[in-house]
């Protein structure tokens, strides 16, 4: 699985690829656990396009919602804006969540913003309201 920061010109700005390993665990019940890691494939920074992924939840634990499911709707990203001057994000789109931002989306200087699969699901988990999402 990909997911990518795309601003409105189509330039890929980061990529990272989910990846994950079956580990057997050492503990003697049969249990096991699974690990996830994100590989960077790429980062493509232009000097008007300083927005980074600061943080990735993938595969999420909770099982306050749904206890049988996988939790993909709990999933969600933080973006950050490295530079010093508010940015425009319009047109810019995260195609793992498919989410695109709206006409009129500024990210202010140095601010962060969180995109949720399930804005609704991360607000009754987190108690973050403000999340945005499809």
């Amino acid at each position: 699985m990909f997911d990518r920061l795309i601003d409105a010109r189509d330039t890929v700005l980061q990529q990272f690829r989910r990846t994950s390993k079956l580990a057997k665990s050492r503990v003697t019940s049969g249990h096991s656990r699974r690990s996830f890691r994100m590989e960077r494939l790429e980062s493509r920074c232009v000097l008007d396009s300083t927005v980074v992924f600061s943080e990735i939840m993938y595969h999420p634990r909770d099982t306050t919602l749904h206890p049988t499911d996988s939790n993909e709707s709990l999933e969600w990203i933080e973006i950050h804006n490295l530079m010093s001057i508010d940015m425009d994000l319009s047109g810019w789109r995260v195609d793992g969540i498919d989410y695109a931002f709206a006409p009129g989306s500024i990210i202010p200087a140095d601010a962060y913003w969180v995109i949720a699969k399930s804005p609704a699901d991360f607000a009754a988990v987190s108690g973050m309201a403000d999340a945005l999402g499809p």
